[in-house]
């Protein structure tokens, strides 16, 4: 018999990982603010963004259902554009997360590319305000310009009800309804994956 530390996981909620390591007397530290927010989103039934993009991009000659791929993710400039952060994963300070995603695939070695929508349920159930907003039209336009999909993890509760905003939340929800509309009556492609809650605003779109 020998002494070994099993590591449980559920990646992305697809079933039950069991990994051996050695065993350890060292303290268990405390979870930094990554793993609360993890643990936290799959107590309540949620599926984090980080986890869920980890799960869409491993790396090379990993055993995994996806081909192997990466993510860039992109935030908003002073200028209201997006553009590449490089920063913690979880470092997001809207309800949801944006960048680029690419996979790569024997039929195109140079990698299949969209640009990523996914909600992110530990912050207000991924409420809706002018931040998410904004990042969400940015997205489609970036998609636009590339020639791109979108492919859009939506998670969301609604519109943000909050004393300190109030109607001009449903004035944003309006204009992510238009730029949609503009982007796929001109023929573009947007691909929704429904991921949890999706109420209020959001099924409308």
């Amino acid at each position: 018999l020998r002494e070994v530390a099993l590591h449980v996981t559920n990646p992305g909620a697809r079933g039950v990982v069991v990994s051996e390591a050695p065993p350890s007397d060292e303290p268990i530290e405390p979870l930094d603010e990554y793993r609360l927010r993890v643990l936290q989103t799959l107590r309540r039934g949620g599926v984090y963004p980080f986890e869920l993009i980890r799960l869409l991009t491993p790396p090379q000659g990993a055993a995994s259902d996806f081909p192997a791929g990466d993510f860039v993710e992109h935030d908003l400039d002073d200028e209201g554009r997006l553009v590449a952060v490089h920063r913690d994963q979880g470092g997001n300070t809207a309800n949801l997360v944006v960048g680029l995603v690419r996979n790569i695939v024997p039929a195109i070695p140079e990698g299949m590319q969209r640009v990523l929508i996914a909600g992110d349920p530990s912050r207000s159930l991924g409420a809706l305000a002018e931040p998410e907003c904004r990042r969400i039209i940015a997205a489609i336009d970036m998609a636009e310009r590339l020639g791109l999909p979108v492919e859009w993890f939506a998670v969301s509760s609604g519109a943000r009800i909050s004393m300190t905003s109030g109607t001009e939340n449903m004035d944003w929800i309006a204009a992510v309804l238009r730029r949609i509309i503009e982007y796929t009556q001109a023929g573009c492609e947007l691909n929704v994956v429904v991921v949890g809650i999706n109420v209020g605003a959001q099924p409308y779109w």
